[in-house]
């Protein structure tokens, strides 16, 4: 995923805010969220499926209002991932009522303005497809599990990843949350979130020797679901964690999804 540039929370605020009068306004109150419903209501006036190439989607002035192009051969939840964030665009471009107006968004150069509005539009399209309004009473309803985070994602028709991330940030309290990828020998982070349960290194999958590093290793290498707790004691002083561990997909994008929790958190055994 794309590697976020330091943001002021006044701007994530902002974008947030303008996420919430848009859902209110398209009176969405169930999952999952009506898209095209919001999508209209920002003047988007055709989405239509294009020959992108590499590119997810791109969002072009036409006619008075806006007319978005969605890569053909996408997955249906990347391309509502793409929808949302191509939406997002209209809050700042300057012929809709939108806070890019302010001065406090403006900086000085181009690029840094671009990666800073990539990012919030990131930030505005999980907002949309996964409002904390909606999201955050059915993450909190069962204990952790992978299990769980793939309901969420099959209820709001995102991808598990995206939902993820999601549940690490309004999921409950205690949780982390991180996803590993292969890079040759090594298992590394993509991306770690929620609680700071155990530090989160690469290692080589040989050298697998500590409660955490085997069962992301096998969870790997076999398609079980690997759960259970044990005494970690790659940290000092060595701690008792809950681990549940899934690996998703095939090939150069198989990727494992990991819960961390210590064993004896608030949340342990809630049903």
């Amino acid at each position: 995923m794309r590697r976020r540039p330091l943001i002021p929370q006044t701007y994530v605020d902002s974008v947030r805010k303008a996420v919430h009068q848009l859902l209110r306004q398209a009176g969405i109150v169930s999952a999952p969220v009506d898209i095209w419903r919001l999508a209209h209501y920002q003047n988007v006036v055709e989405i239509r499926e294009s020959a992108l190439g590499s590119t997810d989607a791109q969002l072009t002035p036409e006619g008075g209002g806006f007319v978005i192009d969605l890569n053909a051969f996408a997955n249906p939840q990347r391309k509502r991932f793409s929808i949302a964030h191509e939406i997002a665009h209209t809050f700042f471009n300057p012929v809709t009522r939108s806070y890019r107006r302010s001065r406090a968004i403006t900086v000085s150069r181009a690029r840094p303005e671009t990666l800073i509005e990539e990012s919030l539009c990131d930030i505005a399209a999980s907002e949309m497809l996964m409002p904390e309004g909606l999201f955050q009473p059915f993450a909190n309803t069962r204990s952790p599990a992978i299990g769980n985070i793939q309901q969420l994602a099959t209820l709001f028709d995102t991808s598990l990843e995206a939902t993820a991330l999601r549940y690490a940030t309004l999921g409950p309290k205690g949780i982390q949350v991180t996803a590993w990828s292969r890079n040759y020998s090594r298992i590394i982070p993509k991306w770690n979130k929620g609680a700071q349960v155990l530090l989160v290194e690469p290692y080589r999958f040989r050298e697998a020797d500590t409660f955490a590093q085997w069962c992301i290793a096998k969870a790997y290498f076999t398609r079980d679901l690997v759960s259970g707790h044990d005494v970690e004691l790659s940290c000092y002083p060595p701690k008792r964690i809950w681990l549940e561990a899934q690996g998703f997909r095939q090939g150069s994008g198989r990727y494992v999804l990991s819960l961390m929790q210590s064993a004896f958190s608030p949340s342990m055994g809630t049903t």
